[in-house]
């Protein structure tokens, strides 16, 4: 996979920080109850994510458990995503909680898709995706099933 120009994702960068998150940052604060700094890097993280999406158009991305997270505070708003979506996508930007789990070949693909996701993520944000800036680390398929990864 060739990698998208740093200018590139400057500019799509300065499209995302127009999107206000305001509303999503203070639910997971005052109503979930979790730690400020948590919930600013879970969102730093998803606008990372989303600037990915927007330039690497044919990608599986593989969110962390942060950045899925914030995406799911920001799905709650269903008026308020669509806009978002179509303002930054110019369509729905679906979420398909399922991808892994379907079967081995499926979770082949997941795993496959999780690699690319940390490689495109490392070289553009100079951080691991998944790991120690995860606090939330969903690299198995037992953290999306709720069980054991010996189960098909």
């Amino acid at each position: 996979m060739e990698f998208v120009s740093e200018q590139e994702i400057l500019k799509t960068q300065e499209k995302v920080a127009q999107v206000d998150f305001s509303m999503q940052v203070s639910k997971m604060i005052e109503y979930n109850k979790l730690d400020k700094d948590y919930v600013m890097a879970c969102m730093q993280q998803y606008k990372n994510f989303l600037v990915l999406q927007m330039v690497y158009k044919d990608v599986d991305f593989v969110p962390n458990g942060m950045i899925d997270e914030a995406w799911h505070q920001h799905i709650l708003d269903t008026a308020k995503y669509r806009k978002d979506c179509d303002m930054l996508f110019s369509k729905f930007l679906e979420h398909y909680p399922y991808f892994g789990l379907r079967g081995k070949e499926d979770e082949r693909s997941w795993n496959k898709a999780s690699d690319s996701s940390e490689r495109v993520y490392e070289h553009h944000f100079k951080t691991k995706l998944y790991g120690m800036s995860d606090q939330n680390p969903c690299r198995s398929r037992s953290c999306w099933s709720g069980g054991d990864d010996d189960q098909d």
